[in-house]
């Protein structure tokens, strides 16, 4: 993706071959144009990166169903979509 044009939602080729690092991140999050952040990471992004708008960290907690309920609901799902 070319970053001049906005799409910082697919890397371009080079960045694919290395991990990328804060200041890959920090690139990614000037090239958008918004309002905040919102980091869902176990990291503090807001003591990693330089970001010329907020960060906000939101929170959340996975409940996982009773053992069996989702491999009947992909079952299901695959012998009505054949």
């Amino acid at each position: 993706a070319d970053r001049r044009s906005g799409d910082a939602t697919q890397p371009s080729a080079p960045a694919r071959s290395r991990p990328a690092g804060p200041a890959d991140l920090e690139r990614t999050i000037a090239a958008v144009d918004c309002d905040a952040v919102v980091s869902a990471t176990p990291i503090d992004l807001a003591r990693l990166v330089r970001c010329a708008v907020p960060v906000r960290r939101v929170t959340y907690r996975i409940e996982e169903p009773p053992p069996g309920v989702l491999r009947a609901a992909v079952e299901t799902f695959a012998r009505e979509h054949r």
